[in-house]
Order: C-alpha cells, then structure tokens, then sequence
C-alpha cells in the first residue's frame, strides 16, 4: 500500500471512489486529496482543506473490504506533516473518537470551532449525523 499526494489529474478517479464508498462530497478547490493506493486502485482516501488560516481534514474513507486493518491509521500517520502546519479540525462520527485521538486530535466543545465549522457541524447534526468537533494543534 502506498499514500500520495492525488494529482489534480485523477480527481474524477478520486471522486468516484468517493461515491462508492458512499460519501456525499467530493474534492473541492479548497482541498488537497490523499489516496491510499493498492496498485492501480485507490482503496482509502482523505481530504485536507485550508480555510480561514485552519486545516479541516475531511472526507476519510476506506473501502469497505479494507476496513478494521490499519490502512486508516496508515493513511492519517502519512499525511500527519500536513496536519503539523497548522491548527486542525476534523468533524467525525462519535464512534470514531479514539481512532483520530490515536493521530493527536481533540474532542472539543462546538463553542471552540470556528463560526464556518461550527455551521457545519449543525448542518451535519440537523441531517441526523452523530458527529462531534475535534481538534488537533501544529506542532
């Protein structure tokens, strides 16, 4: 398994591995995207936007047949010298608190998010997402 940095070149590769993986969203211009690649295909992949002077780390998934053997802890600890530069946040499922508490991220109050973030994370939770606020500072 290897981790790159996606060309600009393979975002509609990227995009559909989105749509398979069943995430609504897909790689904006504010936001570089990180693939996790077995081969020729992209099996996991993690985007980190840069907004507002933050770094909000979005969009992580991992094929479903690759779930629960590492490949996710594999794909953040790879793009943690991105995440150094500056303060992060990232707005996960509850149940994934330890697993982004593993790579330095924070559980904190919406209150602590800023105003943009703190907007989406309501728009998250009035679609009936179980999401919390975490972050995570530079080193």
């Amino acid at each position: 398994m290897e981790v790159i940095k996606a060309p600009v070149e393979i975002k509609n590769k990227v995009n559909q591995f989105y749509r398979a993986a069943g995430y609504s969203g897909s790689w904006g211009e504010n936001e570089q995207a990180y693939c996790l690649s077995d081969s020729d295909n992209i099996v996991g992949a993690v985007k980190v936007e840069s907004l507002e002077g933050v770094l909000i780390l979005r969009g992580m998934y991992i094929a479903s047949d690759k779930q629960s053997n590492g490949y996710g802890s594999l794909l953040l600890s790879q793009i943690e010298p991105v995440l150094n530069k500056a303060k992060s946040y990232c707005l996960p499922f509850d149940h994934l608190e330890d697993f982004y508490g593993k790579a330095g991220f924070v559980r904190i109050s919406e209150t602590e998010l800023p105003a943009f973030l703190q907007k989406r994370l309501g728009k998250y939770v009035d679609q009936g997402h179980s999401v919390m606020a975490m972050m995570r500072e530079a080193s």
